[in-house]
C-alpha cells in the first residue's frame, strides 16, 4: 500500500507482538499507553477496520494521511506479525520503527515496515505524527 503519510517531526517505534494481543482503543483515549502500545493498538484498528479509532490514534492535522482509500476501510491492508520497537523518545516525542507481513490488494504496494512517529499529548495521549517506510 502506498504510504501517503511523511514522516514527521519524532519517529516512533514498536516492540514485541502482534496485532492480536495490543491494549485496546479506550486505553489509547485515556492516555495510558506508551508510543509502542498506541502502535500496535493501531494495526489492531486497522485489521479490524474500525476507522474511528484508526482516526484518532492522529494528531489532527494528519489524520487524512491514515484515510485511506476515502475511508473505504475494506480496501485497507491487513498486517501479520507485526513486531515493534522503540528507535527514540524525548519528553514529547517517540518514535518507533514496525516491521510486519502486509496484505494488500493488486496494484498496490507492498511495504514490510513502518517508522511512526508520536507526538505526546497535554492529556497523556501518545499520537501519531507520522509514519512511512522512507
Amino acid at each position: 500500500m502506498a504510504v501517503i503519510g511523511v514522516l514527521a517531526i519524532g519517529l516512533a517505534g514498536c516492540s514485541g507482538g502482534s496485532t492480536s494481543s495490543p491494549p485496546s482503543a479506550i486505553a489509547v483515549r485515556t492516555g495510558t499507553e506508551t508510543p509502542v502500545q498506541a502502535a500496535y493498538s493501531w494495526f489492531k484498528d486497522i485489521d479490524t477496520k474500525n476507522r474511528a479509532a484508526s482516526l484518532a490514534a492522529f494528531v489532527p492535522r494528519s489524520r487524512g494521511s491514515g484515510d485511506w482509500n476515502g475511508g473505504d476501510t475494506s480496501m485497507w491492508p491487513t498486517f501479520k506479525n507485526v513486531k515493534c520497537k522503540y528507535i527514540g523518545s524525548s519528553p514529547s516525542n517517540a518514535s518507533t520503527e514496525c516491521t510486519f507481513d502486509e496484505t494488500v490488494f493488486p496494484g498496490e504496494q507492498n511495504d514490510t515496515f513502518w517508522n511512526i512517529g508520536f507526538h505526546h499529548e497535554a492529556n497523556g495521549q501518545w499520537l501519531i505524527n507520522g509514519y512511512g517506510s522512507g
